[in-house]
C-alpha cells in the first residue's frame, strides 16, 4: 500500500508555493531519478534544493520517501514529519508518514534502535525503538519508549496513533482513547471511529432508544430458519447484482449445512428485489430479503454505510431468527464446509476470525468479513451495543472506513472491561484466504485444506482481477453475461 502510495506521490505535485525555474528543475530531476531506481540521483536532487531552500516542504517530504525507499526510516520519519508540520492539510503526505510511522524500527531490531535513541535521542528514535520493542512482544518496554517519544513531540499525531494502538491492545482503553483522538483531530483515519472511553459508551447506553431509531427500519420478508443457520448477506444494487449469485452458490455447494439466506439490501432500485428472487428461484435456496432507505446521500458516508448495514441491523434480525446467523461481507466465496465451524461454535457465544495476531493496529485485530452469532442472551447483547456504536458514528456524521472491524474491537474491549464480555471462539486466519493470494496463472484454483472462505475485497483495486478467476468464474450464473445478476454486474 505505501509503496502504491510513493508512487502516486512522486508522480505529482501539490499546490505548493511558487518556486524559482531552478528548484523546479532539481525537483523534477529528482522525480525521474526516483521513479528509474536511481534513489542516489534523487537524494542528490532533494539536497541541492534544500541547500537552496531549507524550508522547502516538498523537497522534505520526497527526500524522506528516498530515506525510505533506501531503508534509512529514521531520517524519512524525521523529514516527513516536518515536511508534514509545514502543510499538515496534504493528505497524501499525512498518509505516507503515518504508513512511515508503522514501519520505523521494525525491520531494524532493538539494538539498532537503542543506538538511535543513544546518537540522536529524538522522537524518531524513540519512536523506532517503541516499534521495535513491540515487535519484539516487549509490550511494557514500548510502551515506554512510546511515552518519551510523545514526551519529545508532544503534538505529533502518528506518535500519538502508534501509542495509542498498543494501550489499546493492551486494555489502557480510557488512555488510549485520549491519544485516539489526538489523532483522529490531525485526520489520520479511522481513529476518528476509534471509541474506547467510558462516558462514550455510557452515552450509548443513555441514548439507547434514539441510536435505534437511528438506523432505518426494516422492510420486506424473513423465512423459515428452524434447524437452520442464517446467512446474512448486505449490500447495495450494485454489489448485490455482481456477488450474490457467486456468494450464494458456493455456499450451497460447499457449506454442507442446512441454510437461510438472509440477503438485505441498502437503498435498493426499482428492479433488485426482483433479482435477488430470481436467485433464489435458479438456485433452488431458502432465501428471504429485506431493505432500508437509509437517509444518507454523502457518497463517501454511504458507502461506509454498505459495509456497515449487516451489523446495524443484526439485533433485528437475531430477534426474528432465534437462529445462529452468520455475517458474510458480500465479496467472497465460501470454499469450505461449514459445519465443523458450527460444531465448534456450540459451546460459544460469537466467533470471529482473528485476522493476525502479529497485526498492531485494533481495527486489523478481527477480520469483519466472516463472523458467527450464536443465539444467546450474550451474543444479543454484543450485537446490541454494536449497532449502536455503528448508529452514533452515523449519527454524527463520523462514518470512516474500517469502521466495521473498529467497533468489533471497540464494543469486545468494552464488554470485557465492565465484565460482561461474550465467550468469544477465536478463528484461525488460515480459515479466510485472500483473492490476492491465487492469482489467475495459480496451476490450481482451489485454495488450501482448511480454508473456508475466499475474500475478493472488491473496494481495492488491485483486487478487481478476481473477478476473472477461475474460483470465481466456477460459481457463476451459467450462460451469457448481462441477462440479470451474472457475477460480474456486466449489462447486455
Amino acid at each position: 500500500m505505501l509503496q502504491r502510495l510513493i508512487r502516486q506521490i512522486i508522480g505529482k505535485r501539490g499546490k505548493m508555493p511558487e518556486t524559482s525555474p531552478r528548484l523546479d528543475e532539481l525537483l523534477a530531476a529528482g522525480r525521474r531519478a526516483h521513479h528509474e531506481g536511481r534513489h542516489a540521483d534523487a537524494e542528490r536532487s532533494y539536497r541541492a534544493v534544500l541547500a537552496l531552500d531549507a524550508d522547502h516542504p516538498e523537497a522534505t517530504f520526497l527526500l524522506a520517501v528516498t530515506c525510505h525507499a533506501t531503508g534509512r526510516l529514521d531520517e524519512a520519519f524525521r523529514l516527513g514529519h516536518r515536511a508534514w508540520e509545514r502543510n499538515p492539510q496534504n493528505a497524501d503526505w499525512r498518509t505516507g508518514v503515518m504508513h512511515i510511522s508503522n514501519d520505523i524500527g521494525k525491520a531494524d531490531g532493538v539494538p539498532a534502535c537503542e543506538g538511535w535513541v543513544r546518537e540522536a535521542g529524538d522522537f524518531a528514535a524513540w519512536m523506532g525503538l517503541g516499534n521495535a520493542l513491540r515487535e519484539a512482544g516487549r509490550l511494557e518496554e514500548a510502551n515506554g519508549a512510546y511515552r518519551q517519544a510523545q514526551t519529545l513531540k508532544p503534538d505529533s499525531p502518528f506518535v500519538a496513533r502508534r501509542h495509542a494502538a498498543l494501550l489499546a491492545i493492551t486494555g489502557d482503553n480510557q488512555a488510549a482513547d485520549g491519544l485516539f483522538r489526538q489523532s483522529a483531530h490531525a485526520g489520520l483515519w479511522p481513529d476518528g471511529v476509534m471509541h474506547l472511553s467510558r462516558e462514550f459508551f455510557d452515552g450509548l447506553e443513555r441514548d439507547r432508544a434514539s441510536l435505534a431509531a437511528t438506523i432505518s427500519p426494516l422492510q420486506g420478508a424473513f423465512g423459515d430458519a428452524a434447524g437452520k443457520t442464517v446467512i446474512l448477506i448486505s449490500g447495495d444494487p450494485v454489489y448485490l447484482r455482481r456477488f450474490l449469485y457467486a456468494l450464494v452458490n458456493s455456499a450451497r455447494l460447499n457449506g454442507g449445512i442446512e441454510c437461510l439466506f438472509h440477503v438485505h439490501v441498502v437503498k435498493p432500485d426499482a428492479t433488485i428485489v426482483q433479482d435477488v428472487e430470481q436467485v433464489r428461484a435458479d438456485l433452488q435456496v431458502s432465501l428471504a430479503c429485506t431493505w432500508e432507505h437509509p437517509d444518507l446521500t454523502d457518497g463517501e458516508q454511504l458507502r461506509v454505510y454498505y459495509a456497515c448495514a449487516r451489523f446495524a441491523q443484526l439485533p433485528r434480525l437475531m430477534d426474528a431468527y432465534c437462529a445462529p446467523i452468520l455475517v458474510l461481507d458480500l465479496d467472497q466465496l465460501v470454499v469450505g464446509g461449514l459445519g465443523a465451524l458450527r460444531s465448534r461454535m456450540a459451546a460459544c457465544d460469537i466467533g470471529i476470525i482473528q485476522w493476525h495476531p502479529s497485526r498492531w493496529d485494533p481495527w486489523d485485530m478481527f477480520w469483519a468479513s466472516a463472523v458467527w452469532f450464536q443465539p444467546t442472551p450474550a451474543a444479543r447483547e454484543f450485537a446490541d451495543w454494536n449497532a449502536r456504536y455503528l448508529a452514533a458514528c452515523l449519527r454524527s456524521g463520523g462514518l470512516q472506513w474500517m469502521l466495521d472491524q473498529a467497533s468489533l474491537f471497540c464494543v469486545r474491549a468494552h464488554l470485557a472491561a465492565i465484565g460482561r464480555a461474550p465467550r468469544f471462539e477465536m478463528l484461525p486466519p488460515g480459515m479466510a484466504l485472500l483473492a490476492g493470494s491465487l492469482t489467475e496463472s495459480a496451476p490450481q484454483a482451489s485454495p488450501p485444506a482448511g480454508t473456508v472462505f475466499w475474500s475478493i475485497i472488491f473496494s481495492l483495486t488491485v483486487n478487481h482481477s478476481a473477478l476473472d478467476h477461475p474460483l470465481f468464474k466456477r460459481y457463476l450464473r451459467p450462460g451469457p453475461p448481462g441477462t440479470g445478476m451474472d457475477g460480474a454486474g456486466r449489462q447486455a
